[in-house]
């Protein structure tokens, strides 16, 4: 599984049509489905496909007041497993039998690597639009508990009243957002060293 979090303004219908676009091609059709917080935006073989083993996958965008949590579940890669046994078996029955598979192992192969190559997309789309995997200024600042004025991190005491803002300060992975303590070594989402 893939997990990213982007800070900043998401509209998650643009997102979608974004997506939408960009996949309209590849014989797969793109779904949005709402569960609770969540918007599951599922990638299937379309039925008109003339190529490749049947194919899914999942991505799970959850929407929060700074920004958005993507996540890409592992793909359900067993139709596309077949279409490749099916291709090898016929290859080792006679090798002219591939010629006539080419576009089922062009298409499972571009469906097999589709986890990666759409978090490309994501990360391209975000940085379009100006969402980014560092942590937004509203949720860079903290709250003196004396006089209850916005900060920002890093200072050593309040800007009014001068009080101590203590050590806890939170930082984001650079490799996928997640928000982790500053002291620590590794992020707990996707083990990146700090």
């Amino acid at each position: 599984m893939i997990t990213k979090t982007f800070y900043g303004n998401f509209q998650l219908q643009h997102f979608v049509q974004f997506l939408a676009a960009a996949f309209r091609d590849q014989n797969l059709d793109v779904r949005v489905s709402r569960h609770g917080e969540k918007n599951v935006v599922r990638f299937v073989s379309s039925r008109l496909a003339r190529s490749g083993g049947h194919f899914g996958l999942n991505l799970v965008v959850t929407e929060f007041n700074e920004g958005v949590k993507i996540e890409i579940s592992n793909p359900e890669n067993f139709g596309v497993a077949a279409s490749l046994g099916k291709t090898a078996i016929a290859a080792m029955i006679n090798p002219r039998n591939l010629f006539s598979r080419l576009d089922d192992v062009a298409q499972d192969l571009e469906n097999i690597s589709l986890d990666q190559n759409l978090m490309k997309m994501i990360e391209q789309y975000m940085r379009s639009n100006h969402l980014t995997l560092q942590l937004s200024e509203a949720l860079s600042r903290s709250v003196c508990d004396y006089c209850q004025v916005a900060n920002e991190y890093g200072v050593g005491n309040c800007v009014a009243c001068g009080a101590p803002m203590g050590d806890v300060q939170a930082v984001t992975c650079k490799r996928c957002g997640h928000v982790v303590n500053k002291h620590a070594d590794r992020c707990s989402q996707c083990g990146a060293k700090l």
